[in-house]
């Protein structure tokens, strides 16, 4: 059956010539993260651009860009970042810039998190992290996705990853240290341990893990909304967001959704917000649990058009690519500011407002533009 042309069916070709004017001179895996607009900051850092890059490649299916040898190369590039620092777990994946620009920025802005730190003090239930400690959740959070974005591509971290909690009680802890009353954050941590667990350990220890990671999160399921959390329930956007994140660590322990009816319901009441994350992440959300169950499909596929309306909006025909905010760029990098939020097309938002197409022409069974699907 023919299918007239839609505004999606011919974005392919400005986003490559994007990454083409986004692409550093100097070589073929480092990208500056916005098109106009970048910070000194968002100048020097690396990892995470040319991961955001090579990501939107895969959506793109590109053969020109994906040639083996370019992607053993890129691979060696990615893995040329895991470090020993004695602050972060052993084989983490650092950027020196980004640590360097980092902590330069937050002197800048130690008498602003002084005032923040003594104001959240009165409030309990927004709680205030250190700088240190942001940091490092930083550098975990790059190390999650260079192994993830890695393992795309049918290939490993150089070094083994195995500084994360591996025992039954620490895995606990580890994960009971965290709020869950916010499971953004909470699913989150929950996600990374999938990960770290299901890439970096030999069969046996992976497959035990695998069971404490299940037993853990099956005791955080509500079982009248279906959401992971703790306590009241949390604000709408905290549910659908930490909801992506759990599900993705199941995805990666082999664990089927609990209640993926009731989230669906839920789901389609959302209304999100017009940012790149929240936007991919209701999708993501949906199509999982909308594939796992049969449930409510014509009304997920109406509630993606709707979501492609939304993404359209930050679709930037002039140069190509999507901007992160409707008409403005993304502006921080794991607390970092890389821009100064223009009107103009970033990589986080290219990368987040291609994976939800491609997310939803899957669920459609749309095969026009033969895309790959991510696994985050």
């Amino acid at each position: 059956m023919h299918q007239s042309k839609l505004w999606y069916h011919s974005i392919e070709e400005g986003i490559l010539q994007l990454l083409h004017k986004l692409n550093r001179p100097e070589t073929n895996f480092e990208f500056n993260p916005v098109l106009l607009g970048n910070t000194k900051s968002g100048n020097k850092i690396k990892l995470g651009p040319s991961i955001y890059a090579l990501k939107i490649l895969k959506i793109l299916n590109n053969k020109e860009f994906l040639k083996n040898k370019t992607i053993l190369e890129w691979g060696d590039f990615i893995n040329s970042f895991q470090k020993q620092n004695s602050k972060f777990p052993e084989n983490s994946f650092i950027d020196e810039d980004y640590l360097t620009e980092i902590t330069k920025f937050n002197l800048q802005n130690d008498f602003k998190n002084f005032i923040k730190k003594i104001i959240l003090s009165f409030n309990e239930k927004v709680p205030f992290e250190e700088n240190e400690k942001k940091i490092v959740k930083s550098v975990i959070a790059e190390t999650k996705q260079a192994i993830s974005t890695l393992n795309e591509f049918n290939m490993k971290n150089k070094y083994l990853y195995i500084d994360f909690p591996r025992l039954d009680s620490s895995i606990k802890n580890y994960l009971d240290s965290y709020n869950w009353q916010y499971p953004w954050n909470s699913g989150a941590q929950f996600a990374g341990q999938c990960l770290f667990i299901s890439s970096q350990l030999p069969e046996d220890e992976r497959l035990q893990c695998k069971k404490v990671l299940s037993s853990y999160i099956k005791n955080k399921v509500n079982k009248e909304t279906g959401f992971y959390y703790e306590g009241s329930l949390p604000q709408s956007a905290q549910l659908v967001n930490g909801a992506m994140k759990v599900l993705t660590g199941l995805r990666w322990i082999d664990e089927e959704i609990h209640y993926p009816k009731k989230i669906i319901d839920y789901s389609l009441n959302y209304v999100p917000n017009r940012e790149g994350c929240d936007l991919v992440d209701v999708v993501y959300v949906l199509s999982l649990c909308g594939k796992q169950s049969g449930y409510k499909k014509n009304q997920i596929i109406k509630y993606f058009d709707n979501i492609l309306n939304m993404v359209k909006e930050h679709y930037q025909p002039k140069t190509g690519g999507f901007s992160y905010f409707i008409n403005k760029s993304q502006t921080h990098y794991y607390g970092l500011k890389i821009s100064d939020g223009r009107d103009t097309s970033d990589l986080h938002g290219t990368l987040l407002c291609l994976w939800a197409i491609s997310i939803i022409l899957d669920f459609k069974e749309d095969s026009s533009q033969n895309w790959n699907i991510l696994k985050p």
